[in-house]
């Protein structure tokens, strides 16, 4: 039997898997992370090339409890008022942080800054062992263990042995397939087109949700005068339109969204991803747990991808470390209550997501009357609205309780300084 060389071991380095690796090695568990690409530290790149994350205000929370907002997001463009609409129609609804009694509903941060720093922390922390370059390969189950090998390129193999293993492998999860876990998929037949843009006005703060025929359009502030761009194209148009100049492209933008920003002069490079919904079928798999984009990957609209993975971040931790240390992070009793726990906000979540999408979608002017009329009615619906709020900013459900894990994150900082001075 192969010695256990951890506790719990985390699979995939992005956001997820190393938000996790900080909070558990910090909690008093051995922790291994294991990320496939070698980390580049590089300077940030232009504002009109960063790709960007929006952060909801339930984030901001949870990651304040984890002792990493400060410092490590930088300064992030606030949004603090949210558009909502429909090309062509008059009806509209409007969100406001002031209405929520909160300074922002959400934030936008570059994505390679906040990981930069995230990695720069990481490396301070005693119980935790970074492989990068590696994957974990052939998981195989015991009564009180996961084995694995470890695999890097040019190597020789070597094996580890965990109580608990997170897969945060990313929407593709080798480890969910090598598992046998299956997933639902719903194909949008659409591609985001992900850019930065350069407006003639400041966006003051305000990020737009636009329903097209072709599909949503998003945009978050970055700098005074730059914001994100989510641009949603049928997958049969992808080429065409990555095959237009600059100036074309803008002009399409300018057309799906209007002048509320003046026009357009800048775009910056672009990404394309497809879009779908997957949901795996089950989230844990004996001492296997899913998380983040290998439990479930979103439609972008409305920004609760990652904001999602979050809250089941934390209440992870929550279980992992209200009683302290636990002799068996992997116990199934354990698993099965973080996953019952969990299901109603991710299954709410998935459904919000795919509601807006199909019913956005339709191009019979009939519908598209009925949405209008629906968007301006949530706008005076003050429930309705105050309910649609509370799920743009991740505070639809009650968050977890991190305040005894933020309590120890306090004491080892503390311990961490006292050393280096």
């Amino acid at each position: 039997m192969t010695a256990l060389t951890e506790d719990i071991c985390i699979a995939g380095g992005g956001l997820v898997g190393g938000t996790l690796a900080w909070a558990l090695a910090n909690a008093g568990y051995q922790v291994r992370l294991i990320e496939p690409q070698a980390y580049v530290s590089e300077e940030r790149p232009l504002l009109i090339n960063e790709r960007s994350i929006a952060l909801s205000a339930g984030s901001r929370v949870i990651l304040s409890q984890l002792g990493l907002w400060d410092g490590l997001a930088g300064e992030p463009a606030t949004i603090t008022d949210v558009h909502v609409s429909e090309k062509g129609r008059a009806g509209f609804t409007r969100l406001h942080a002031a209405e929520q009694g909160v300074p922002a509903l959400g934030y936008v941060v570059p994505s390679s800054l906040i990981l930069r720093r995230l990695y720069g922390r990481l490396d301070g922390l005693a119980n935790l062992r970074m492989e990068v370059g590696a994957v974990p390969a052939m998981p195989a189950q015991q009564s009180d263990r996961v084995t694995y090998r470890l695999q890097r390129s040019g190597e020789a193999d070597s094996h580890g042995a965990c109580r608990l293993l997170l897969a945060c492998d990313g929407t593709q999860s080798p480890l969910r397939s090598l598992l046998g876990i299956e997933t639902r998929r719903n194909d949008y037949e659409q591609v985001a087109v992900l850019a930065n843009v350069q407006c003639e006005k400041p966006h003051q703060g305000v990020a737009y949700e636009r329903f097209t025929d072709e599909g949503p359009l998003a945009l978050l502030p970055l700098g005074e005068r730059h914001m994100a761009m989510v641009y949603t194209v049928e997958a049969d148009q992808l080429e065409a339109f990555l095959a237009l100049s600059e100036a074309q492209m803008l002009a399409s933008l300018q057309r799906r969204f209007g002048y509320r920003l003046g026009r357009f002069t800048a775009i910056g490079d672009r990404v394309t991803f497809p879009l779908a919904l997957i949901d795996s079928s089950a989230q844990s798999r004996g001492r296997v747990l899913l998380m983040g984009n290998a439990a479930r990957t979103l439609h972008p609209v409305s920004g609760q991808g990652f904001n999602l993975a979050l809250r089941d971040v934390a209440a992870l931790l929550e279980t992992l470390t209200k009683n302290g240390v636990l002799e068996d992070p992997g116990a199934a009793s354990l698993l099965a209550d973080f996953c019952a726990q969990r299901h109603r906000d991710q299954q709410n979540v998935v459904r919000f997501t795919d509601t807006l999408v199909r019913a956005f979608r339709g191009r019979r002017p009939l519908f598209s009357h009925l949405r209008a009329l629906g968007l301006q009615g949530l706008d005076h619906v003050t429930p309705l609205k105050q309910i649609f709020t509370r799920h743009n900013m991740g505070m639809a459900s009650r968050l977890p309780d991190l305040n005894p894990l933020q309590a120890q994150i306090r004491r080892n900082n503390a311990a961490r300084q006292k050393v280096a001075s």
